[in-house]
């Protein structure tokens, strides 16, 4: 009975190591598990691969970045170690002239005397490194913000996270970069998804950021908001994007601002609304009876029913910021039981006063958030930083844009000193004791900020490429919308965004100690 149990194992070895039976087997007592020495890719065997590639085997998992290998293409590994023969998929590997998918997480077999007997997990990253997105519709292309059409998104070329393959649908978002050629996009999985590790989800964002040709700008954004403690940075990652088989360039896969938990976590009794002029989109808004600004509304959820004109939510937030703008304006604006500080959390106002003043953001989304009935309105997220860094300038908080050639971004503004609530705001000393105390809790950051930037820019300089061949943008003759600075290189570009936060930093730093 002994004999009989082992002799197929023995017999499928013996007519074949390729053989479908893949299931490994415990080894004998004392017998070594067979085991991969090395594992390389050659520069030699792998066209566009810059350099030699030595595999780290970390247990019985393979990784390696191997840059210039187009996506897609197979990868020719060169493996030595202690084996009878290896196998992927059946079919038997041969070092230095085997071929395999890289897109995939590729399984090898190790074979020993007694059959199949060790597994490894090859998982490399290819192309220009960063990780790949791919949507595939029935063909047709996105075009709108109104019709969502059916998809499967494929994520891949991130070994640390796994590959997502999943059903979604996807739309065109924004609003003037929507008209953008480059469009931006809002995808939705049928089912919550892990992107990356990100906390799981079914609504995502994928910025196009075609305008900021450095394509940095939402990153600094990011980085000076985790940096300063903002209560929620939307988690966002550099990715390349293939549309129906089209390379689209690279994008900014990111958080889709909504109530959710990891996001905006807020009560269901909560609200989230948006200061903003783009109203031709949204069933409908309000206009506070002071300030006249127009607000819409993400939480509730109008599309889905959750508030509507007249009903108790509605009235209850419209109240609010009516109240709120008469405290802030009233004689009285600055005591601390009857004035703003009743109705707002002015430690999230200066936060948000400095992501925006150092970013040198003038068109921003404005986000303002009450976590329940009750409770004080807060400032966040920071959103929306495509014209910043010195890309666009407009003089006054509600005049028109600058445009170029007639105009020149001013790097030495504090716009937001006396933009939006905040110019009241800085008629309070008990405020601007607040923001030079945030201040101070910032700068110790800058350089984690400009380390993090540094690490960014290190990852794209291979994709940038690519993303200005399939959007040949890149000259000094070429402004992008409102854009008023261009230039003939990437690394001009990037170099420009630190320069400006450079000077953004020395400009608030003069500025905060010139008021009380």
């Amino acid at each position: 009975m002994k004999i009989f149990r082992i002799f197929p194992a023995i017999l499928c070895l013996a007519l074949s190591p390729s053989c479908s039976r893949e299931k490994t087997v415990d080894p004998p007592d004392n017998v070594p598990a067979p085991v991969f020495t090395s594992f390389i890719i050659e520069k030699s065997n792998n066209p566009g691969l810059k350099d030699d590639v030595a595999c780290t085997i970390s247990g019985n998992v393979i990784t390696g970045t191997c840059i210039g290998i187009g996506y897609g293409r197979k990868v020719i590994p060169t493996f030595s170690g202690d084996f009878e023969s290896v196998t992927v998929d059946g079919e038997v590997q041969e070092s230095g002239v085997s071929g395999v998918d890289a897109s995939r997480f590729v399984k090898y077999t190790l074979w020993g005397e007694s059959g199949p007997r060790s597994t490894y997990e090859l998982r490399l990253v290819t192309g220009n490194g960063l990780p790949i997105v791919t949507i595939d519709t029935d063909g047709t292309e996105p075009t709108s913000k109104d019709i969502k059409l059916p998809a499967q998104i494929r994520i891949c070329n991130t070994p640390a996270n796994g590959i997502i393959n999943a059903p979604a649908t996807i739309k065109v978002r924004g609003n003037a970069t929507a008209g953008y050629p480059k469009k931006p996009f809002k995808i939705k999985f049928t089912e919550k998804a892990t992107p990356f590790g990100y906390n799981s989800n079914k609504d995502w964002v994928l910025l196009a950021e075609y305008s900021d040709k450095s394509l940095l700008r939402t990153s600094w954004m990011n980085e000076v908001s985790k940096a300063v403690g903002m209560p929620y940075t939307p988690a966002y990652r550099q990715v390349e994007l293939y549309l129906n088989g089209d390379y689209r360039g690279v994008y900014v896969f990111t958080d889709h601002i909504e109530q959710a938990k990891h996001r905006i976590d807020i009560n269901d009794d909560g609200f989230i609304i948006q200061n903003d002029n783009a109203l031709s989109d949204e069933l409908f808004y309000f206009t506070t009876q002071r300030q006249k600004y127009n607000y819409t509304f993400k939480y509730p959820d109008p599309d889905d029913g959750e508030i509507a004109p007249g009903d108790e939510n509605y009235n209850y937030i419209v109240d609010f910021m009516n109240n709120f703008e008469t405290a802030l304006y009233s004689d009285t604006f600055s005591d601390a039981e009857t004035g703003y500080r009743a109705y707002i959390d002015p430690v999230t106002f200066a936060k948000w006063y400095i992501v925006f003043e150092v970013t040198h953001n003038y068109e921003p989304n404005l986000y303002f958030v009450m976590h329940h009935k009750g409770a004080k309105l807060q400032m966040y997220p920071a959103w929306d930083g495509e014209w910043s860094m010195g890309l666009a300038y407009r003089p006054e908080a509600y005049g028109g844009w600058v445009r170029w050639p007639d105009g020149e971004p001013k790097l030495d503004d504090v716009f937001w000193s006396r933009g939006k609530y905040l110019a009241r705001l800085f008629q309070d000393p008990y405020f601007v004791g607040l923001v030079k105390t945030e201040w101070e809790k910032f700068k110790p950051r800058i350089s984690e900020v400009k380390q993090a930037m540094g690490g960014i820019v290190k990852k794209l300089e291979d994709a940038q490429e690519d993303n200005f061949r399939r959007w040949p943008i890149l000259n000094a003759e070429t402004h992008i919308g409102i854009g008023l600075v261009a230039f003939d290189t990437w690394k001009e570009e990037v170099d420009y965004t630190f320069d400006v936060f450079e000077t953004r930093i020395e400009t608030i730093e003069a500025y905060l100690q010139s008021v009380q």
